[in-house]
């Protein structure tokens, strides 16, 4: 299975879905697009406005606009969501993530603008959405059209748009369900921008369920809430410190995935999508995790603790997305539910990562870490107990 690394900041994760092993790489931001566009991009570039319509055009749903005043809800801006999709790729594939990014919004709120861009295995449908992307930016003085196209369609550049694309051509080609999908900035358009390869559920490939593709979209809409917390003109060391560790990023970002897409599909506010050759259940996955973990910490990753998996070169970091989401289900187990978003970050950027950590946990990180290591290592029921129930979906 292929890995593509991130200069600076490699993520790439291990995902076991009953028989089947995707790869997902590339979560997360990638420094390598926002190291290009850096010197081409004013620090004060608007983001794209929306106009608060419903819309929809080839390869391109936009959701609503809307804000509300509810201080005990979701903090939700003025600000629109919108999905373009590759041309080789149905229209149904932008419907199913444009209403998971909605429902997302409804249950962690947002304040910047996002797009996220969904790419085929067509190498000329890539191209004629890479163009598109470039002229967006170009529209909205982020940066120059030419310079865009000519990095994120390059050949020779490494982490392109492109390259989305090829994945997916790769996978096809091999018969091996690689995926990958990422948060690619932008703090200094105060937006985000997502991308995504083919999303083989959506596709009704490799008999895979789309509610994968759905959680993973939970899971990324986690990165910008983690990324939105922080002020958008903070350096990009200064937010690095901020996100924390791998465990911390990748494992709460994969913990809320799972359990808001278990959630949002037993209140019944997810679409139907394809049900794929086997059933996506939130106790099964986590299950599936801990199978990995232990198989794992009995082997190539013998002897190691959470804490110790702080980077993305780390040969172990995909335990950060696997033990972490674990860590994070531990954390709300002994505290409550949505700590994260009730405690530990509204205090983020005031308090540093440990500091705010600490104070959410009620023990220092090494305490927490003995305290998960006891429980990690423990019977497989006394493990699942702790698990919400989120009614069989």
């Amino acid at each position: 299975m292929a890995r593509h690394p991130l200069p600076g900041r490699p993520r790439r994760h291990l995902l076991f879905v009953a028989s089947v092993a995707i790869l997902v790489a590339g979560c997360g931001a990638d420094p390598g697009s926002e190291a290009a566009s850096d010197a081409a991009v004013p620090s004060s570039a608007p983001a794209a406005p929306s106009d608060g319509a419903t819309e929809e055009t080839d390869g391109e749903t936009s959701t609503d606009s809307r804000s509300t005043d509810d201080s005990t809800g979701p903090v939700v801006q003025d600000v629109g969501i919108t999905v373009y999709t590759a041309a080789d790729l149905d229209p149904a594939v932008a419907d199913a993530i444009a209403a998971t990014l909605d429902v997302a919004r409804d249950t962690w709120g947002l304040r910047w603008a996002m797009e996220y861009w969904v790419f085929g295995t067509d190498p000329d449908a890539a191209v004629a959405l890479i163009e598109e992307f470039c002229t967006l930016r170009d529209t909205f003085a982020q940066w120059d059209a030419d310079e865009c196209f000519a990095r994120e369609a390059g050949e020779d550049e490494p982490h392109t748009l492109l390259s989305y694309q090829q994945l997916g051509a790769e996978a096809l080609a091999s018969d091996q369900p690689m995926g990958s999908a990422g948060l690619n900035g932008s703090p200094e358009w105060t937006m985000h921008r997502f991308a995504s390869s083919a999303p083989w559920g959506l596709m009704e490939e490799f008999g895979l369920p789309a509610d994968e593709d759905l959680k993973t979209v939970f899971h990324e809409y986690w990165h910008a809430v983690q990324s939105e917390h922080l002020d958008a003109g903070l350096p990009r060391e200064t937010r690095e410190d901020l996100m924390g560790p791998v465990w911390f990023v990748e494992g709460s970002a994969e913990y809320m995935g799972q359990y808001q897409r278990a959630r949002a599909r037993a209140d019944g506010l997810l679409p139907d999508v394809p049900a794929g050759d086997f059933p996506f259940i939130f106790s099964e996955q986590m299950q599936g995790k801990l199978g990995l973990v232990d198989q794992e910490l009995a082997g190539s990753c013998a002897e190691r603790r959470l804490i110790t998996i702080v980077g993305y070169d780390d040969p172990c970091s995909f335990l950060g997305y696997e033990m972490g989401a674990w860590a994070i289900a531990y954390l709300e187990s002994i505290t409550a539910p949505g700590v994260l978003l009730d405690e530990f970050h509204p205090n983020v950027q005031d308090l540093g990562w440990q500091a705010a950590f600490e104070a959410t946990a009620g023990m220092t990180v090494d305490e927490f870490d003995a305290a998960f290591h006891d429980f990690i290592v423990g019977s497989m029921d006394a493990r699942m107990a702790i698990l919400p129930d989120v009614g069989g979906a």
